[in-house]
């Protein structure tokens, strides 16, 4: 009979974010995949350390949002810990997180290369989280020569009728002092980022020719509804997890040079109606094509069709905007979304190639290999 491990986590699944349930959700691929862990949700794994008593241990390791109250539990009981809440008080714990700067460096980026030069970013005072996504966003912006309209809201901004009330007068003012054309990033989850949007619409201005906005996590179908579907960045809360799992074990078995701090990179930006750049309005119509229809098996004439122009018309107005051909984006997005089902799912491979417009699993490896260097079974391997 297999010795299974006892793996606890508490990551306050009962509250309705899909980021602590991509991380759960991260730890039990690893645990299915190993084959000899015991997952069990245990939201008040503190007082079920603090009630042995000196006894048998309860868990052979602990995933948590680690408060220090959980920490200092876990050290006098000798279980291995490891912590993936970024904004947690406690301290020298051995931890995964998303690579919040990274994330917000890749927003300015995005926006950056639509030929943006103003930009307002919205942020939560003394909240680590957002404090690095909008670090990471000024990086860029200010490296650009560009300057950034800045707004803070309480982490609590809908909580109370009262808060809620503050926090949109607080987005009004904000956008009252914007320039147009502008880019936006908004670093809390998409709710915000639709309180900002709305507040654009009723000023009259046009999504995405005088504001281009990201959103941090792209959460469809909320990023896709209603109208404008808004552009997201695709967080790696799943290889997080996964990565949490990893180094979990690795201390469990007394493994050396386990780091002490794990950031793991974005999987990319998903473009959307938002972000759309409509310097030219039937390239913006091919592009806004391309980002819906990509996971189908589409092709420049299909296109071209949607666009309502011919595909040597197309071709051309394609490389005079963008500077690539219009083969060239579609392969960017099938190969992006590739990329975060073999990272985020368990799907095999020619699941994900029918999934992601490829038609089948040896052309989707034929594209990896010419534009990565690697299979799909080796890219998701690698990682």
């Amino acid at each position: 009979m297999i010795n299974r491990l006892r793996i606890a986590v508490m990551l306050e699944l009962e509250w309705p974010y899909s980021w602590h349930h991509d991380i759960f959700a991260g730890i039990q691929s690893y645990g299915d995949a190993r084959g000899t862990w015991m997952t069990i949700i245990d939201e008040h794994v503190t007082e079920t350390l603090t009630a042995g008593g000196g006894g048998e241990r309860p868990y052979d390791g602990i995933i948590a949002r680690a408060t220090t109250r959980l920490a200092g539990a876990a050290q006098r009981a000798g279980i291995p810990l490891v912590n993936v809440w970024t904004d947690s008080p406690a301290r020298d714990v051995p931890s995964v997180f998303a690579d919040f700067e990274g994330i917000g460096r890749l927003a300015a980026q995005h926006l950056l290369d639509r030929g943006l030069r103003q930009f307002a970013c919205l942020a939560v005072p003394r909240h680590r989280a957002t404090g690095l996504l909008a670090q990471g966003f000024h990086e860029v912006v200010a490296r650009a020569g560009s300057r950034c309209c800045c707004c803070h809201v309480r982490q609590k901004h809908s909580g109370t009728a009262a808060a809620w009330q503050e926090t949109s007068l607080a987005i009004d003012r904000w956008i009252d002092d914007w320039l147009t054309p502008t880019g936006v990033f908004v670093t809390l989850p998409d709710a915000i980022a639709r309180q900002v949007a709305g507040g654009c619409v009723r000023r009259g201005m046009r999504i995405p020719e005088d504001v281009a906005i990201v959103a941090s996590i792209d959460d469809p179908p909320r990023t896709t509804t209603p109208a404008p579907a808004l552009t997201g960045v695709a967080m790696p809360f799943n290889e997080v997890g996964r990565r949490a799992a990893e180094l979990l074990e690795h201390l469990i078995q007394r493994r050396s040079a386990v780091p002490k701090r794990i950031l793991v990179p974005p999987h990319g930006v998903v473009p959307r109606e938002s972000t759309a750049r409509a310097d030219d309005t039937t390239v913006a119509r091919a592009e806004r094509f391309i980002a819906e229809a990509a996971h189908r098996e589409i092709d420049v004439g299909d296109i071209a069709a949607a666009a309502a122009t011919t595909r040597r018309t197309l071709e051309r107005r394609f490389r005079k905007a963008r500077g690539h051909t219009v083969a060239d984006t579609l392969r960017t997005i099938r190969i992006e979304r590739a990329q975060r089902l073999l990272l985020d799912t368990g799907l095999p491979i020619k699941q994900i190639a029918l999934e992601c417009g490829f038609g089948c699993s040896v052309r989707m490896s034929e594209v990896f290999r010419r534009q990565l260097g690697c299979s799909p079974s080796e890219y998701r391997k690698s990682r």
